[in-house]
């Protein structure tokens, strides 16, 4: 395909050149070759071409005759598809008209309005159908005997006046509701159709001995004249069969029809009809295809499939993509290309002569319809760059005019050439229009957006106008749906958003799952099933809260189109439709405890009742960490005060729950230690990670490892002084502090060196704690760090994942706005645990290529829930990125465990040897011990698998130490062993670890700021379990005492993140593991109150029962 020299439009190459006839014309051209065809089939009636033309002949003159003419060119036609439609349509033309097309089923008001808008001389119609319209209507039926009630004496014949039809004379006007809903007359000439028909039948041409036989309903006004311009038969499909699968398959049989247009919603309503799920009768139904058509929805890979399944052998498939204001645009035999990597077909090259352009409006990041889109907003619309998305416009000799009597619609729609484009299209082979740049003066906004393809193909990718916001968060219906074509057993399905303006909204998804062998339903299960794909797939807010199964799809009975009126828009209609189509509501509450259950359920999870699976997870529903602890603080109020929050993990479902309640299981069991993780959670783990690792990553591996050896030779090669390693542990050593240092400890005079310099790193966990200093860190390296940091966080509803980041950096008091820092950042919204980071296909596969290496520094921290409750972020997450620093090229990984990975008492510098994290994990007690050790054990079985990895376990994380001190334990070869310390800070006294904690908790009182925030800004993490649990014994004025068990560590935050940052860059640590641990502050927690007391905070030493009645006795009181 040739494009315009600026890269961002396509422009078909002129491989052919349509005639200079307008449509009758051409026909009777036909009629002059093939005189006794049969032209039109109408059930038992049948015309030959000569036949056809004599009557349509006869009816010209008579229009001619009663007023018709390009002053007043418009001739309604208002009765169902049959033979006398084709003659009024063709006579329309003939006569120097345009005919409109009225729909049986048009209210009366629409009728109205429509024949006030239009101002015919006269409306087409049948006697069964005249009483619909106005009775002050002019009307002429063709019931039986019409031709002669038409003929004309001679004198009238030769009254009347000369005709003078070009390509640009009005040929139809064509009433939509597009996506306004509003009815529009769109006004199209001549040309756009004959370009079109000449264009299809070039690419698939018809038999030449006539055998070709057209069935025609959907768009028949469209593709009526189609056949009867190549000497094929047109076979009129009655309208009480096109929407019958059985009667229309019956249909294409009897009539050996070969050739035929579907919108991909009625063609999957066919297929999917239980009356034909055995599939014979559709095999023969299509016997005798030659070609099957696609138009007026996006066609799916499983419809493309599904379709050559069931077809003879080299049929052709044609996917179109064509509107309304422009008829053709592109087209694709998808029988003849590769299956789509997506689950979206392509729509192919461009019709030669036709221009579609990729554009954006610098005005608007985001727009949500077309109402905004002003006169003069052309001047604001500027091209992408090729491959990329943007709003699809369209340009050339398939324009129509405009909208009949509406002029602001048509300047909102139809907009000029833009000075940012040239002022003609310049393609490199050009075609019979391109001296001609009037035809592409004007663009068409079709309201879609897309991308055009290097080698010229056209992808439409949604509207872009869908975009809708769910409860704060922007989702694209159109991915919703792409993400549900990729869950197993769904063949097709629509997202609609339900709600009315100003309460919650919801998304509701409407699917067609396949059908058992025996034709029955897919079941309960299958809603259920795709649930749980799709919160492996998609961020929670683009979960669907109503999966609701169908037989098939709705289609309007005017379009063939998806009816998106006939799906329910607000919560009661949802409600209602699920009942009255026979959709069971799943099974039911049984119990007193359920009903008590599921109400809260409902409540927390923001749903109707009605609508809420008792057999389906609580997670699967749209349940998260924070809803389940709602949820069970709920219930704990509700008469169920034993019930933890671990309860919800090991049993799921309202009946699961109901059952441990009813059964007084949270009396015991949620009182119960953690169970033990059996090793067989670890191999099904690693067996995820191997079954999910990229194809390619042995070559990328080859490849990584032969630039590491190329990078070494040309270090070697270098002189003795200018060949110090960078990044090497005496870097990491040199790190300290002026003023306050124990003496031997080296201050940081030079910045730190880093071997990761322009390169671009992804972190993870760059709105947490450390993830937070981490990012500083690599930000103050400057020239010395990399050159880009990707921060993948999750979705807010209120922030951008930037504004996220930024704002994470500036609460710790870590933004410095000089020095280019906000260049170096790109905040990608995003999560680990989905499937390709929850990133489009586009943006992984852009980040895979682009990034050099990985700190994987995201968890979720949570000393309550059990495994179940953090396997998702810690395990499932660790693993996804992984496979990503797998794909594409390998990217080495550094991960950020920690030192709850070995039991309380031999963590750390303590534990000698490598440690035996097999024999640790059936040991420890905690759900986030466990999942951070099944993680670190996952990206053990990676580095044995190839992937470069380096493994950092920080102990409790406390505010910045101000002397930054970090002095060498024991000599180099200490760090390459397990389980030791790579640094610590020096001793000091205890009070003032304390001190600096106290301090933060007292500045952060009064103000206007929130408590976690100033005490973000002093330098702490406000959410750690030692620094709450001190400053609530300090606000309490009371402790826990007689303990000895207790201990508080706190590591300084800045000395953890520059380690990390440092180890990521030195090739010397990969393959080891390292514990950042400040062992000498570890204090028995005695001490840390003897240390408060001397700071002046007055903490009274009281038994554990005593201080936890008080400690709640001041809770209730709050």
């Amino acid at each position: 395909m040739s494009g315009h020299a600026n890269g961002h439009n396509g422009v078909g190459p002129g491989k052919f050149v349509y005639p200079d006839s307008p449509l009758h014309e051409l026909f009777h051209q036909q009629v002059a070759r093939t005189p006794d065809r049969i032209a039109v089939i109408d059930q038992e009636r049948e015309l030959t071409y000569t036949e056809l033309k004599r009557q349509t002949q006869t009816l010209a003159l008579s229009l001619r005759h009663r007023g018709v003419s390009e002053e007043q060119p418009v001739v309604p036609i208002f009765m169902p598809r049959c033979l006398e439609f084709a003659v009024g349509y063709i006579a329309a033309l003939s006569a120097g008209g345009a005919y409109l097309p009225l729909e049986v089923g048009y209210p009366a008001e629409m009728l109205r309005r429509v024949l006030a808008e239009a101002k015919p001389v006269l409306t087409l119609t049948l006697e069964s159908q005249a009483a619909k319209l106005p009775a002050d209507a002019p009307r002429l039926c063709l019931d039986p005997g019409w031709e002669e009630a038409c003929a004309l004496l001679p004198a009238e014949l030769a009254a009347l006046p000369s005709l003078a039809t070009s390509l640009e004379s009005l040929a139809y006007c064509v009433y939509s509701s597009g996506t306004t809903g509003e009815p529009k007359g769109i006004s199209c000439p001549h040309r756009g159709s004959v370009l079109s028909y000449s264009h299809r039948a070039h690419h698939a041409p018809y038999a030449a001995d006539g055998s070709d036989r057209e069935a025609c309903n959907v768009f028949f006004v469209w593709e009526m004249l189609r056949p009867l311009l190549q000497g094929a038969t047109l076979v009129v499909v009655p309208d009480s069969v096109i929407y019958d699968p059985p009667a229309l398959s019956s249909f294409l049989e009897r009539h050996a029809v070969t050739r035929m247009l579907f919108t991909p919603s009625l063609l999957e309503a066919v297929l999917d009809s239980p009356a034909l799920a055995s599939g014979d009768e559709l095999r023969r139904a299509f016997a005798a295809f030659r070609v099957v058509v696609l138009c007026g929805e996006v066609a799916t890979a499983e419809l493309r499939a599904r379709v050559l399944s069931l077809a003879p052998a080299g049929l052709k498939l044609l996917n179109l993509y064509s509107i309304s204001e422009c008829h053709d645009v592109s087209m694709v035999d998808l029988a003849a290309t590769p299956p789509p990597e997506g689950k979206y077909c392509s729509t192919g090259p461009l019709l030669d002569g036709v221009e579609v352009l990729i554009l954006e409006d610098a005005n608007q990041a985001e727009k949500s319809g077309e109402a905004q889109r002003g006169a003069d907003a052309a001047k604001a619309l500027r091209p992408v760059p090729l491959g990329l998305p943007g709003e699809v416009f369209v340009s050339g000799p398939c324009l129509a005019r405009g909208y009949l009597q509406r002029p602001d619609l048509t300047a909102k729609k139809f907009l000029p050439r833009p000075p940012s484009l040239s002022a003609t299209p310049a393609p490199q082979t050009p075609g019979q229009d391109a001296a001609s740049p009037a035809l592409y003066s004007r663009l068409y906004d079709t309201g879609d957006w897309g991308r055009l393809r290097p080698d010229g193909t056209l992808e439409i990718l949604g509207r872009h106008d869908s975009m809708q916001k769910i409860r704060g968060y922007s989702v694209e219906l159109r991915a919703v749906e792409a993400a549900l074509l990729q869950c197993q057993g769904v063949t097709s399905c629509v997202v609609r958003v339900v709600g009315e303006e100003g309460t919650d909204k919801h998304l509701a998804a409407f699917v067609v799952f396949e059908r058992e062998r025996d034709g029955g339903s897919a079941g309960e299960a299958a809603p259920r099933q795709a649930r749980a794909e799709l919160h492996a797939a998609v961020p929670h807010y683009m979960v669907p809260s109503f999966i609701v199964p169908m037989d098939e799809l709705p289609t309007n009975e005017v379009s063939g189109k998806l009816d998106h009126k006939a799906l329910p828009r607000t919560l009661p209609e949802l409600l209602r439709f699920v009942e009255s189509s026979g959709g069971a509501r799943g099974p039911q509450l049984r119990t007193p405890t359920e009903a008590a259950v599921g109400k809260v359920w409902a409540e927390v999870l923001e749903l109707p009742a009605a609508m809420v699976d008792p057999e389906e997870s609580f997670f699967d529903q749209g349940g998260h960490s924070l809803r389940a602890t709602r949820l069970i603080a709920a219930l704990n109020q509700g008469g169920y005060p034993a019930v933890r929050v671990a309860s919800l993990f090991e049993h799921p479902t309202i009946r699961e729950l109901s059952a441990h309640l009813d059964a007084d299981g949270a009396s015991r069991a949620d009182k119960a230690p953690h169970t033990p993780l059996p090793r067989s959670v670890v191999e099904k783990e690693i067996a995820a990670l191997a079954g999910g690792m990229p194809v390619g990553f042995d070559s990328a591996l080859r490849a990584y490892w032969h630039g590491v050896s190329l990078a070494s030779r040309r270090v070697d090669s270098c002189s003795s002084q200018s060949a110090s390693r960078v990044g090497s542990y005496s870097s990491l050593l040199a790190l300290g502090a002026e003023g306050g240092r124990e003496e031997g400890c080296k201050a940081r005079e030079e910045p730190l060196q880093l071997g990761c310099a322009g390169e671009c790193v992804l972190l993870t966990g760059a709105t947490g704690f450390l993830g937070a200093f981490v990012l500083r860190e690599l930000l103050a390296a400057g020239e010395r760090g990399p050159k880009t940091i990707f921060c993948l966080v999750r979705a807010s509803a209120t922030e951008t994942a930037l504004e996220r980041v930024m704002g994470t950096l500036e609460r710790f008091g870590l933004w410095e706005s000089e020095g280019g820092w906000a260049a170096r950042i790109e905040g990608i919204e995003g999560d680990t645990a989905l499937k390709s980071l929850g990133l489009s296909n586009d943006h992984y596969q852009y980040l895979a290529t682009v990034v050099d290496r990985v700190i994987h520094a995201a968890a979720r921290v949570n000393l309550v829930f059990p495994y179940a409750g953090l396997r998702r972020d810690n395990v499932v997450s660790t693993t996804r990125v992984l496979h990503f620093a797998m794909d594409h090229k390998v990217k080495p990984v550094t991960y950020v465990s920690t030192d709850a990975v070995f039991r309380p008492g031999t963590r750390g510098p303590h534990a000698e040897g490598e440690a035996d994290l097999d024999a640790e994990l059936p040991l420890l007690t905690t759900g986030y011990a466990q999942s951070k050790c099944v993680a670190e054990l996952l990206v053990r079985e990676a580095a044995k698998r190839g992937l470069p990895t380096t493994i950092v376990r920080p102990g409790n994380l406390g505010g910045c130490d101000p002397r930054a001190a970090i002095r060498p334990r024991g000599t180099r070869q200490l760090i390459h062993a397990e389980n030791v310390s790579i640094g610590r800070t020096p001793r000091f006294d205890a009070a003032e670890q304390v001190k600096a904690a106290l301090d933060a908790a007292e500045r952060s009182r009064g103000g206007p700021s929130s408590l976690s925030d100033k005490v973000a800004a002093a330098g702490w993490n406000s959410s750690d379990s030692n620094f709450l649990m001190l400053v609530g014994c300090a606000l309490l004025g009371a402790a826990p005492g007689g303990v000895g068990g207790w201990s508080c560590e706190l590591t300084p935050v800045d000395f953890a993140a520059r380690a990390v940052v440092a180890l990521s860059g030195d090739s010397g640590a990969v393959g080891q593991a390292y514990n950042l641990v400040n062992s000498d502050a570890t204090l028995p927690w005695d001490a840390v109150l003897d240390a408060a007391r001397s700071c002046g905070v007055a903490v009274e030493s009281l038994p554990y029962a005593t201080f936890r009645e008080r400690l709640e006795a001041a809770a209730g009181g709050a």
